[in-house]
């Protein structure tokens, strides 16, 4: 794999997540989304398959290792997001309207899209540096990655 390649692969990834970021806010809305796009499971996610084949090069660069804990927070804060959208609303009881119940809970869904949002930017930022740190490397050095 030359410089070019590996970077391209990064850019790559980072585009996929956005996309699947963007497919996400969208499904939070309303809009329909193919499930095959929304996947639970981080390592089912086209930034998981490029992190765990063509990444698995870079592994010996400080900020390779950082990408695998933001990959799995936003998972893991997308599955919490994902429970509550498809939790049964609670319903209006002698101390509570209904009104403010599915305010609450439109509340509760637009915090936990931007914890999604905000873990998401990270893994960004994380991917963003390791980019950095390849571009920064002479050839000599990529080419001894391998």
């Amino acid at each position: 794999m030359s410089k070019k390649e590996a970077l391209s692969y990064i850019r790559s990834a980072k585009s996929s997540h956005v996309e699947w970021r963007s497919n996400v806010q969208g499904y939070v809305t309303g809009i329909h989304v193919d499930a095959n796009k929304l996947p639970l499971i981080h390592t089912d996610s086209f930034f998981a398959r490029w992190y765990y084949t063509e990444g698995q090069t870079f592994t010996h660069l400080t900020n390779y290792k950082a990408i695998n804990l933001c990959l799995e927070e936003v998972f893991e804060n997308y599955r919490t997001l994902y429970k509550a959208l498809h939790t049964p609303a609670k319903k209006a009881s002698l101390f509570q309207s209904q009104k403010k119940i599915d305010a609450k809970r439109k509340e509760d869904i637009n915090q936990l899209m931007q914890d999604v949002f905000n873990s998401s930017q990270k893994l960004i930022q994380a991917t963003t540096q390791l980019e950095n740190e390849i571009k920064q490397m002479s050839d000599e050095e990529f080419d001894k990655l391998f």
